[in-house]
């Protein structure tokens, strides 16, 4: 599974906020939304579901 969800929701509170005159939230989700695809753009992928997450050394 990847990140890619928290975008979708996120575009679906920014939508919410814009149909309901809620300005200043759609425009800092904007922002939360600009900051989400940088960071998930360089996140390293999340493992498998099957896959057991890694050992810290």
């Amino acid at each position: 599974m990847t990140h890619d969800w928290i975008l979708d929701v996120l575009s679906d509170l920014r939508a919410y906020a814009e149909r309901n005159a809620l300005s200043e939230l759609a425009a800092g989700l904007d922002e939360t939304l600009r900051l989400a695809r940088a960071e998930l753009g360089s996140a390293p992928p999340e493992p498998e579901q099957d896959e057991p997450p890694p050992r810290p050394n």
